[in-house]
């Protein structure tokens, strides 16, 4: 093999590692997106476990208060926060929507991993392309 073929093998090395190196960058951001995604999940699933525990309490309030509060105004309020009351639907749609923003986080993570698996698949061709590189060089100056 002459200096030339060998110096041409080197460039594809060169340019094959380039390549490995840009790859390796967009799964190491497709990581970074995905970590971040879940840790957004986790305090928006943080949250939802706390207005739950709110929506708990607002319909238990009648129970409590019902002999120690009466009167339209106390019935006004009870009716409020029944569990088909205005307060207690207003909790129900909010963890309704984050259990919405939850499901779409958990479609993105989805879409990145698998964006980061074909990533994976195309650096394990190129590594596979450099070490057959490597060898031919090695095999061209020996």
């Amino acid at each position: 093999m002459s200096e030339v073929d060998v110096q041409e093998l080197e460039n594809q090395r060169s340019r094959n590692e380039g390549q490995q190196s840009d790859i390796q960058d967009d799964i190491d951001d497709i990581d970074e997106r995905i970590d971040a995604l879940k840790a957004a999940y986790k305090i928006l699933d943080d949250e939802k476990e706390k207005a739950r525990d709110y929506k708990k309490i607002v319909n238990g309030m009648p129970g409590v208060y019902s002999d120690m509060w009466k009167g339209e105004k106390a019935n006004q309020v009870y009716d409020t926060c029944e569990n088909d009351g205005a307060l207690s639907n207003t909790y129900k749609e909010y963890i309704d929507a984050i259990d919405s923003i939850e499901d779409s986080i958990n479609d993105e993570i989805t879409r990145l991993k698998n964006s980061r698996s074909d990533k994976w698949g195309i650096l394990q061709g190129l590594i596979e392309a450099w070490r057959n590189l490597t060898n031919r060089i090695h095999n061209a100056v020996n």
